[in-house]
């Protein structure tokens, strides 16, 4: 009411409350474990120890939930918690492999996402990279097509 448009967004690993609100351990490899996507893992490659996603998956959805709360000009109080964005993806279920082999790397598909960055320390090296799916704003100070790769 004081100031209207003020987005407080916070994010831990176990939530606010429940028996497992004063937990250290704050990082995603931790809360993979007990949400278990590590067994699940294991699982699906048939190995006998327990194997982390290949990507931060619970954080990077946990940032995306976090973004998407923002509303330009409305004041919001937002609380996500790492465990509670395991356990949601956790509840989607998950796809069984097709077999289908990866298309090439020179595939039109594969090359029509694909942008050329070059590194910003002036070498000239080069590199080809995913394009993101969100556009920026002529409003940000990033220079398209420069990213530093070290």
């Amino acid at each position: 009411k004081l100031r209207p448009g003020i987005v407080y967004a916070s994010l831990n690993a176990w939530g606010w409350e429940g028996p497992w609100k004063d937990r250290r351990r704050h990082s995603n490899s931790f809360v993979q474990t007990a949400t278990g996507f590590n067994v699940a893992e294991t699982e699906a490659f048939g190995v006998n120890e327990p194997k982390p996603l290949p990507v931060q998956a619970i954080d990077h959805a946990a940032g995306y939930l976090l973004a998407l709360t923002i509303n330009e000009g409305e004041s919001w109080q937002v609380r996500v918690s790492l465990a509670a964005v395991g356990q949601w993806l956790r509840s989607l279920g998950r796809n069984e492999l097709t077999g289908q082999p990866l298309p090439s790397k020179n595939d039109p598909e594969v090359l029509a996402v694909l942008e050329d960055w070059e590194q910003a320390d002036g070498t000239g090296r080069r590199m080809k990279a995913i394009k993101h799916l969100a556009e920026l704003s002529l409003k940000t100070p990033v220079k398209v097509g420069k990213a530093p790769l070290n």
